[in-house]
């Protein structure tokens, strides 16, 4: 008599673990179109993080002769407040400023003097901006600064919507040395509600007190503040990003994807294009 236990099928329990051809087409599509979408995701993230800012105005008071206050870039406008002292004076010494021209002339810095006596005028006396700001938002002021050891040490940064009622904005600064470029200094106003897309917008920086006294102290340690001391300014720049009206007439900052994340949106695309291609 046959065994009818040979005769018997026996099923493959290993059957269901191995992928069939068609199950393995179809994982490399899927993965193929997976590497396609995480390439646009990495474009996009690429854009949104190295948005450039714009140069809004900018003044490097260069000249061949004397310097000047018209603006190197961009429009705006500067005048001295509180002081009666103005001019320009070399931005080459003391090691020089950021500006890239070396020589002097034509490299020029603006220069102010004549600040308030010993113990008056605290917050009154600097130098004030008017920028229009309209279509920029996530602005930044940077400067390159250069005080004597006789001017003031603490100054303050201050900004107006209205172009005219100024209010304080940050920590007072503090020179640490006289005759000595501070190199671009940055403040950041993206903080700030109402400075972006604005024509009226203004700032300045003002001469102040030592902290809980009420008196000027000195920039150099080994000095004693005199109202003849100086401020001078070089390569003052104010940037931003350039906002796009939405529907509704808001606004917001606009993303434009630098030629890397361009090209890695075009391969994202060209690998989700081939993948229906292949799937027709």
């Amino acid at each position: 008599m046959t065994d009818s236990r040979r005769s018997r099928s026996v099923p493959n329990r290993y059957a269901l673990l191995q992928p069939s051809p068609t199950n393995i087409r179809c994982d490399a599509r899927t993965r193929s179109f997976e590497l396609g979408m995480a390439a646009v995701a990495i474009a996009l993230c690429a854009g949104a993080s190295i948005t450039r800012a714009e140069v809004i105005a900018q003044w490097n008071f260069n000249g061949p002769l004397t310097g000047t206050l018209l603006p190197s870039t961009g429009s705006g406008t500067l005048r001295p407040i509180g002081v009666t002292g103005v001019g320009f004076g070399s931005a080459a010494v003391s090691g020089g400023s950021s500006d890239p021209v070396r020589g002097n002339p034509p490299n020029y810095g603006w220069q102010v003097s004549g600040f308030p006596a010993q113990g008056a005028g605290s917050g009154t006396a600097g130098v004030q901006a008017h920028v229009d700001t309209s279509g920029f938002g996530a602005l930044r002021i940077a400067f390159d600064f250069r005080p004597s050891g006789s001017s003031a040490r603490h100054q303050q940064f201050q900004y107006a919507l209205d172009g005219i009622s100024f209010v304080d904005f940050g920590a007072p600064w503090a020179a640490t040395a006289g005759d000595t470029w501070s190199i671009q200094r940055t403040i950041g106003l993206g903080a700030i509600e109402g400075v972006d897309d604005n024509p009226l917008m203004a700032f300045r920086l003002v001469s102040l007190h030592a902290p809980g006294t009420e008196a000027y102290q000195a920039s150099a340690n080994n000095s004693t503040y005199a109202a003849q001391g100086t401020w001078r300014f070089d390569m003052l720049t104010v940037s931003g990003e350039a906002l796009a009206i939405a529907d509704g007439g808001s606004v917001a900052v606009a993303v434009v994807p630098s030629p890397g994340s361009a090209a890695l949106l075009i391969a994202g695309a060209l690998m989700i294009g081939g993948v229906g291609a292949r799937r027709r």
